[in-house]
C-alpha cells in the first residue's frame, strides 16, 4: 500500500480523537485515587483502551496497489512490443489495424462526443504502434484541446475521462507537464461533474457508463504527487462499486453463468463492453484478475448466441429494444475481451460473425483478439437453455440459419427497461410468427403475449430496486419464476409461475397464472395455461400478436409470418369463449400487428390450452392435426400429427402434476412415455452429459448395480421398531421407488423425487401395478420445486453423491423441505472403509460439518448397504437420523 497524505489522514485524525478521549477518562481515573477498587477498575479500563487501539483503528486502504510503472491501463510497458508483433502476424488483426492507422494519419475529426473519445483511443494505439511518431502528437493535442474545453453531458463526460485517462497514461513521458497537469486538472473536473449526476440502480446500465469510468481517473493519477490522495479515494470508491455493487449484480442477473441482462439485449450490448473494459483496466493496473469472479459476464457470449434469432442475428425483441437491432460494433468490443480473459470458445465463434468494419471501433479488436482460443461452434451446444437468473428459456429446432426459434420469459422485475410481460412468448420460423406488439417503451402488459387478469400486470415506472440484493418471496419484484425446466433432443419444457406480477387487491390471495411452455421439435408448441382472478369479477384475457391478420374458423387461426412460414393455432381449452381480433399500432413504433383476444365465457378461473404450429406456407395444413379429449377431472389427453411425427400428452391442470409425453415417427416410438419435469433440471451441456448417465442407467428395463430389488433393511428395521413412523414422507433420489412403495405400503403420504425420468416412469408404473399412491417426480434434488414441508426426508445414496459438488446446496435442500422437530434419514457410504469401488464415501467429520448446525445428530451408526443376494453384505455405510433444531 502506498502510504500518501490522503492515506494516513483519516488514520491521524481517528488517532487525535482517541487520545482525547483517552485524557478525559484519564483525569476521571485520578480523580480516584482515594477510592482504592475504583482506581484499580478506571485505571485497568484505561489500559485496556490503549492495548485495543490497534485492533480498531480504522483501514482506510486500497486492497490492491496500483503498478508504478505506465502505461498501466490496458497495456503494459512489455506488451507494447509485442502488440506490434501480433499486428504484423495475425491478419485478421492487421486488417483492423490499417482501417485504425489511415484514420490516424488522416486529418478529419468528428465533434460528436459519443464518437470523437474513441477516435482518441485510436490515435493513442497507432501512436504506440508506431513507435511514438511525432506526426501523430499534434493530433493527439487537437483532441486534448478539445476535451479541455467541450462540455458534454451525464453521456459523454465518461467517454470523454476515459480517454483523457488513457492520454494521460499512454503519454507519460511525450507531455510537458504544463499539459500533464491540465489534463489530471480536467479529469478531476469531470469526476466532479460525474458524482453529482444521478446515482442510478445497480440493475440500470446507466450506473455502469456514467460510473464506472472513474476507474480510469484513479489509475490513471495514482502515485501522482498533485493527485494522489485524490486517486486513492477514487480507487477505493471504484473497488466498492466494482466488489459490492457491479459484479454482484452481473452475476446475480446472469445466473452465475448462464448470462443474460434484464433490460434486454440492445441495454446489454451497450454497457457490457464497457464494464469488461473497466476490469481489464483494474486487471492490468493492479494484477487483480476481477474476470474470474464474474461468471455472470462470462456467461455474455451464451446468452447473445441463444437469444439472436436464426439468420440475420436480429436480437430477442424482449423488454427495451428497438425492432431488428442487431449485433454490431459493441459485441465485437465485448466479445474480444470475452473470448481471451475466459478462454471462450462461443465468444470466439461470435466473434467471427461481426469483425471490425469501422476505424474508430476497431482498437479493442486489436488489442484484445486472441487466436490461440479454440472456436466452439454452437451446434456442439444443446438447442434449449435456460438463463436462471432472469427467467428466459430460449430453444431452437436446431443451429442452421433456417431453424424455429422460441423464447418464453417468466422472471423477477429489477429495473425500468423492462416490460411487464411475465409468462410472454416469441416465435419466428425463416421470419417473425408470434412478435412483441409494441417494442421501446411498450410496456404494458397488453402488448405481449401473455393474460390480462383484470389488467396488466405490475408497472413499474422507474427503477424500484437502487442496490444489489436478493429478491425476497412475494416482494413486487418477484413478478415470475421459472419453476420447472427441461431439455432434452426433442423437446424444450417450462414451466413459468407469473401469479405474483399481477396487483392483488386488499384482502386478496392475488392471481394465478401458471404457464407450460412445451416446445415439441421440430416446430410445434403447447401453450397450456391455468388462470385464476384474484377477484371473481375480474376479467382475463389471453393474448397473441402477430404481424399478419390471423384468420379464425372454428377455434383454429392461421397468420402469415413476415417471411415464407405460416402459424397455424387451435384453440382446446375453453370450450366457450369470446374472441377478438383487432389492429395495434404502438405510437412510438415502426409497426402494425395484430391482436388475438380470447376471453373465457363465464368468466371465473380458466384454463387455456393452444397447440401452434409453424409451417412453410407451401406446405399442406392438413399435414398437422390436433385431436383432444378431456376427462372429469380435468386431465387432456392431447395427440399432436405434425407430418409424421406423432406426440402423444397427458396433460393435467397446470397446478396439478406435471404430465406425461411420448413421440412416435415413422410407426416406431422414438421417446418413451415419460413425466415431465416438476423442478429445474441441469440444463449446461455437462449438467446434461450427467441426466444422460443417470437415465441411461434405467433404461431397456436395466437395473443399476445399487438397486437391490428390494426397500433398504434399515428403512425397514426402523419402522417396524417404531423409530420412523407413518407420516408426511419425501425420498430423495428414489431411483425405481423400491423404499417409497415400502413405506406407501406401511401407511405412509409419500412423495418420491429422482432426477432420471426413466426411472420415475417405471417407479410409476410398478406402483400402479401395486395398487400403491405415490407422488412421483422428476426433480434435481438441489433445485427442487416448492413442496412444502414434511415429517420425514428419506435418503438412501443421494447425500454421498451430491456432497461432492454442493453439499451446501444439498443442507438447503433439507431446510426447505423441513420445519424444526422433522426428521431426516440417510444411508450413505462410509470413508471408513478403503478402497476405489462402491458408493462415493463420507467421513464422520463431514457428516459433522454439513450437518451440525441445523439438526441434531439423533443417531449416527455404521451399517453396511444390502446386496442383491444378501442383507447387509454390502459396502460400509452410515445410519444417520436427524432431527432439525428449534432454531
Amino acid at each position: 500500500m502506498c502510504l500518501t497524505p490522503a492515506v494516513l489522514r483519516p488514520q491521524l485524525v481517528w488517532i487525535w480523537k482517541r487520545l482525547v478521549i483517552l485524557g478525559n477518562h484519564l483525569i476521571s481515573v485520578l480523580a480516584l485515587w482515594g477510592n482504592p477498587v475504583a482506581f484499580a477498575r478506571g485505571w485497568t479500563v484505561f489500559l485496556l483502551s490503549i492495548l485495543c487501539i490497534p485492533f480498531v483503528m480504522p483501514r482506510h486502504t486500497v486492497a490492491v496497489e496500483v503498478r508504478s510503472q505506465r502505461p498501466r491501463i490496458f497495456l503494459l510497458p512489455d506488451q507494447v512490443a509485442e502488440l506490434r508483433q501480433r499486428i504484423r502476424s495475425i491478419e485478421e488483426v492487421q486488417k483492423a489495424y490499417s482501417l485504425m492507422r489511415d484514420f490516424a494519419y488522416g486529418g478529419w475529426m468528428n465533434k460528436n462526443l459519443w464518437i470523437t473519445p474513441e477516435e482518441l483511443s485510436t490515435v493513442l494505439v497507432v501512436y504506440l504502434v508506431e513507435n511514438r511518431d511525432p506526426r501523430l502528437m499534434e493530433r493527439i493535442v487537437s483532441y486534448l484541446d478539445y476535451f479541455s474545453q467541450a462540455e458534454g453531458d451525464v453521456w459523454t463526460r465518461p467517454r470523454i475521462l476515459k480517454a483523457l485517462a488513457l492520454a494521460y497514461d499512454w503519454l507519460a513521458d511525450d507531455l510537458p507537464p504544463d499539459r500533464r497537469k491540465a489534463i489530471a486538472t480536467r479529469m478531476l473536473e469531470l469526476v466532479s461533474a460525474m458524482k453529482k449526476a444521478y446515482r442510478h440502480s445497480d440493475y440500470n446500465n446507466q450506473v455502469y457508463l456514467q460510473y464506472g469510468p472513474l476507474v480510469y481517473a484513479g489509475i490513471a493519477l495514482a502515485h501522482e504527487p498533485d493527485f494522489a490522495g485524490e486517486a486513492q479515494e477514487l480507487l477505493k470508491e471504484c473497488e466498492r462499486l466494482l466488489r459490492e455493487h457491479f459484479i454482484p449484480t452481473i452475476n446475480q442477473v446472469g445466473g452465475n453463468g448462464d448470462g443474460g441482462w434484464h433490460e434486454g439485449m440492445a441495454y446489454f450490448s451497450f454497457f457490457a463492453y464497457e464494464f469488461a473494459q473497466q476490469l481489464e483496466a483494474w486487471r492490468t493496473a493492479t494484477g487483480e484478475d476481477l474476470f474470474q469472479i464474474c461468471p455472470g459476464l462470462k456467461g455474455a457470449s451464451r446468452w447473445l448466441v441463444y437469444c439472436t434469432q436464426p439468420g440475420d442475428r436480429t436480437m430477442a425483441p424482449v423488454a427495451d429494444i428497438h425492432q431488428g437491432a442487431r449485433w454490431g460494433w459493441q459485441e465485437t468490443a465485448l466479445l474480444s475481451l470475452l473470448a481471451r480473459r475466459y478462454r471462450d470458445g462461443l465468444a470466439q465463434w461470435a466473434l467471427r460473425l461481426v469483425p471490425p468494419d469501422h476505424p474508430v471501433r476497431a482498437w479493442p479488436y486489436v488489442l484484445w483478439y486472441d487466436p490461440s482460443v479454440k472456436v466452439m461452434e454452437p451446434g456442439t451446444l444443446p438447442a434449449g437453455t435456460l438463463f436462471s437468473g432472469i427467467g428466459w428459456v430460449a430453444t431452437r429446432s436446431d443451429w442452421t440459419d433456417h431453424a424455429f426459434w422460441a423464447l418464453f420469459v417468466c422472471g423477477p422485475y429489477y429495473a425500468g427497461h423492462q416490460h411487464s410481460d411475465q409468462n410472454s412468448f416469441l416465435l419466428a420460423f425463416r421470419g417473425e410468427l408470434v412478435v412483441d406488439a409494441g417494442g421501446y417503451g411498450a410496456k404494458e402488459t397488453d402488448w405481449h403475449n401473455t393474460v390480462l387478469i383484470g389488467g396488466g400486470q405490475r408497472y413499474f415506472s422507474a427503477d424500484p430496486r437502487r442496490h444489489f440484493g436478493a429478491i425476497e418471496p412475494g416482494s413486487p419484484c418477484d413478478t415470475g419464476r421459472i419453476v420447472a425446466f427441461e431439455e432434452n433432443p426433442y423437446f424444450t419444457y417450462a414451466l413459468g409461475d407469473a401469479g405474483r406480477a399481477y396487483p392483488a387487491p386488499a384482502g386478496s390471495k392475488g392471481a394465478t397464472f401458471l404457464r407450460r411452455f412445451l416446445y415439441l421439435r421440430p416446430a410445434t408448441v403447447v401453450i397450456d395455461d391455468w388462470v385464476a382472478p384474484a377477484e371473481a369479477d375480474q376479467q382475463i384475457r389471453w393474448l397473441l400478436h402477430t404481424v399478419d391478420r390471423p384468420q379464425l374458423t372454428d377455434g383454429t387461426f392461421v397468420a402469415e409470418g413476415t417471411g415464407p412460414a405460416r402459424l397455424i393455432g387451435h384453440t382446446l381449452l375453453p370450450t366457450s369463449s369470446r374472441v377478438e381480433i383487432n389492429p395495434r399500432n404502438f405510437p412510438k413504433g415502426n409497426r402494425s400487428t395484430w391482436q388475438l383476444a380470447i376471453e373465457p365465457s363465464p368468466p371465473g378461473p380458466t384454463r387455456y390450452l393452444h397447440v401452434l404450429h409453424a409451417q412453410l406456407k407451401e406446405q399442406n395444413p392438413e399435414e398437422f392435426a390436433v385431436d383432444s379429449r378431456v376427462d372429469d377431472v380435468g386431465l387432456v389427453t392431447l395427440v399432436v400429427r405434425a407430418s409424421e411425427t406423432e406426440y402423444r400428452l397427458e396433460l393435467p391442470p397446470p397446478q396439478g402434476n406435471p404430465g406425461w409425453l411420448e413421440i412416435r415417427s415413422g410407426g416406431q416410438r422414438i421417446l418413451e412415455r415419460r413425466p415431465l419435469p416438476a423442478g429445474i433440471l441441469p440444463y449446461t451441456p455437462e449438467g446434461l452429459r450427467q441426466l444422460e448417465r443417470w437415465d441411461s442407467a434405467y433404461r431397456g428395463g436395466n437395473r443399476p448395480g445399487w438397486d437391490v430389488g428390494r426397500a433398504a433393511s434399515q428403512l425397514v428395521e426402523a419402522v417396524q421398531t417404531g423409530l420412523i413412523k407413518p407420516c408426511r414422507v419425501i425420498e430423495l433420489g428414489c431411483g425405481l421407488g423400491n423404499d417409497a412403495r415400502f413405506l406407501a405400503a406401511q401407511g405412509f403420504d409419500v412423495t418420491a423425487v429422482d432426477i432420471a425420468p426413466t426411472a420415475i416412469a417405471r417407479a410409476e408404473e410398478m406402483a400402479r401395478k401395486e395398487g400403491l399412491k405415490v407422488r412421483w417426480l422428476v426433480a434435481d434434488v438441489l433445485r427442487m420445486p416448492e413442496l412444502g414441508t414434511f415429517d420425514l426426508v428419506y435418503d438412501r445414496g443421494c447425500y454421498h453423491g451430491v456432497r461432492r459438488t454442493n453439499a451446501r446446496e444439498y443442507v438447503n435442500t433439507l431446510l426447505r423441505l423441513t420445519r424444526p422437530g422433522s426428521l431426516v434419514f440417510i444411508l450413505a457410504g462410509n470413508a471408513r472403509e478403503p478402497g476405489g469401488g462402491g458408493p462415493p464415501r463420507v467421513s464422520e467429520e463431514e457428516i459433522q460439518t454439513d450437518f451440525s448446525t441445523h439438526f441434531e445428530i439423533a443417531l449416527l451408526r455404521e451399517t453396511r448397504f444390502d446386496r442383491r443376494d444378501s442383507v447387509r453384505g454390502g459396502a460400509l455405510a452410515w445410519q444417520i437420523l436427524l432431527r432439525r433444531k428449534d432454531r
